[in-house]
């Protein structure tokens, strides 16, 4: 009788633990992704001007511009894009604006970035206390550049 109540029991944890494994599969295949065939921008600031360089992922080479503090960019794979795509993108994830999506804005001594498609981040930012700064920015996040 004890060997058939503990055979049971070992039959139950591992259909258990089997149901859980299916569940957990299943749960996962759910969850959103972010779509990107990935980019990397070098971004030098000075105190002038933003200079941003593809390294990956982008239709365009190199992008400069002056920003003034509180002025925004919006940026998506192709270049600099009108801001009415601003919010078009936050409302739609749609494919017709390239795989990334995200705003530059100059705040006091650096920069603060807003992501709209294509980023695992919503918003970034850094300063910089010396006339040149240099950072990589890609979906997942962004680094100083070495």
């Amino acid at each position: 009788m004890k060997k058939s109540n503990l055979n049971f029991m070992s039959k139950v944890i591992l259909l258990f633990l089997l149901l859980a494994g299916i569940s957990n599969g299943i749960i996962s295949q759910t969850k959103e992704t972010i779509k990107s065939d990935g980019f990397l921008i070098l971004i030098e600031t000075t105190n002038e001007t933003i200079k941003l360089t593809s390294q990956k992922g982008c239709a365009w080479k190199e992008l400069s511009f002056t920003l003034n503090v509180n002025e925004i960019k919006s940026i998506d794979q192709f270049g600099v894009t009108p801001m009415k795509n601003v919010q078009k993108n936050k409302e739609s994830t749609g494919d017709n604006n390239g795989n990334f999506h995200f705003t530059i804005k100059r705040v006091g001594n650096g920069l603060s970035f807003e992501g709209l498609k294509g980023t695992t981040w919503k918003k970034l930012s850094y300063s910089c206390t010396v006339a040149k700064c240099e950072h990589l920015i890609e979906a997942h996040g962004i680094s100083k550049a070495e």
